[in-house]
């Protein structure tokens, strides 16, 4: 039923009287005068409204209107909340799945693509990407849709209210917080993962015939008179001499004799002897890291690793000059010309065995020492048995 609504003159003033809100509180109480009390008044067509009604409605929605609104709110917020539980984090779970779904089947695939792709992957993740770097769902995706990127996102979270925002955040830690997992864990394998790689060192990945080349050239000409390689002969210069000189003094003949006539020797050499002594007085219970008994082959295993890397770069020395000149002749008809490949390969084939005689050596050594200088709190040889029989069995003979 269509309604006139008839104010008197007082009733008139009293409603211009009021606020915006006092005025929505009078439509209120008429709607629900009409709506909750079917009074001989409300099935009228007209209906008069004096000033005394007015103040009765206003004064009473004047309080339960923001009763209604404090109580329709949490209502809302409620279902809101319930909402994102059983839709929003299940579909926001969804997605993620299907980008890791995408990653898995592009793997499978590809496995061939996937495993070069490995290490360059590794290198990146470990040396080019820090935390500022934002995470991806798919790689690459953010630069062909840009609403799965982590900045777009939380651009579009911040330009909404707060009700949107509660949705839309557990997005955030859904889809990139997996990622960011995943991307520590691979930096936090790198004690492991770095001396793989250092293992494997030699040529770069190349993608260009020019740059197959240029990579060869480095990896020849580094070999031959590179800085890093100088030191290492050095080094292996003082492993060769440091076995020499301490096998002929700890041989039974050969001891005494040397001793004798220490002042007729070279000054280097009288130097390795004085170092020698000083080594056997300050750090005898460190012999097995300085000192090799070649008499009766009484040599740690990392000692063998030692000796066998200081051998190898004395090889490398060697075969690098030679490769290295065939490559200087093959230049002059073709200055472009790389490196022979069967050349290249065999010196790949000696650095990596010598980078695992490193690789191994390192660790060996280290925990000989922790153990024989008692870097753990009194843990000796005796404490060497069940789950750890197998230190006492490597290093027990040693200490």
């Amino acid at each position: 039923m269509k309604h006139e609504i008839v104010l008197t003159d007082t009733a008139r003033e009293h409603y211009r009287g009021l606020d915006a809100r006092g005025r929505s509180s009078i439509k209120k109480g008429l709607k629900d005068h009409l709506a909750f009390e079917p009074t001989k008044l409300s099935r009228s067509r007209m209906i008069c409204l004096f000033p005394a009604q007015l103040r009765k409605w206003n004064n009473r929605y004047k309080t339960l209107i923001p009763f209604y609104q404090r109580q329709l709110m949490s209502y809302r917020f409620e279902a809101r909340i319930v909402g994102i539980f059983l839709f929003g984090i299940p579909s926001a779970m969804g997605v993620w799945l299907r980008s890791l779904g995408v990653r898995v089947l592009a793997t499978l695939a590809h496995p061939v693509q996937g495993l070069k792709a490995l290490p360059e992957n590794w290198r990146r993740i470990l040396w080019a990407m820090d935390s500022r770097h934002a995470p991806e769902l798919v790689p690459g995706l953010a630069a062909e849709d840009g609403r799965f990127s982590p900045s777009r996102l939380v651009k579009r979270i911040r330009a909404v209210d707060w009700p949107k925002r509660l949705r839309l955040s557990p997005l955030i830690l859904i889809w990139f917080l997996p990622g960011l997992l995943y991307r520590w864990s691979l930096k936090s394998t790198c004690w492991l993962y770095l001396p793989l790689l250092y293992l494997g060192g030699g040529l770069g990945r190349s993608r260009t015939p020019e740059e197959e080349a240029k990579e060869k050239g480095l990896f020849v000409t580094g070999l031959y008179k590179g800085r890093v390689e100088g030191l290492r002969r050095w080094l292996a210069l003082g492993v060769l001499a440091s076995a020499i000189i301490t096998t002929a003094l700890n041989h039974p003949a050969l001891g005494a004799g040397i001793r004798g006539a220490l002042d007729r020797f070279p000054l280097l050499l009288q130097s390795f002897l004085w170092g020698f002594d000083r080594l056997t007085e300050h750090a005898a219970n460190l012999t097995y890291l300085w000192a090799f008994n070649l008499n009766g082959w009484d040599l740690a295993p990392w000692q063998w690793l030692n000796l066998l890397g200081a051998v190898l770069t004395g090889a490398l020395y060697f075969y690098s000059d030679r490769v290295n000149r065939a490559w200087t002749l093959a230049k002059e008809p073709n200055p472009n010309a790389p490196p022979e490949a069967g050349h290249v390969a065999r010196l790949l084939r000696l650095t990596r065995a010598r980078n695992l005689c490193v690789f191994f050596y390192v660790p060996l050594a280290l925990g000989y020492a922790v153990l024989a200088l008692g870097g753990l709190g009194g843990f000796g040889k005796g404490d060497l048995t069940g789950w750890l029989g197998w230190l006492g069995g490597l290093y027990g003979p040693y200490l």
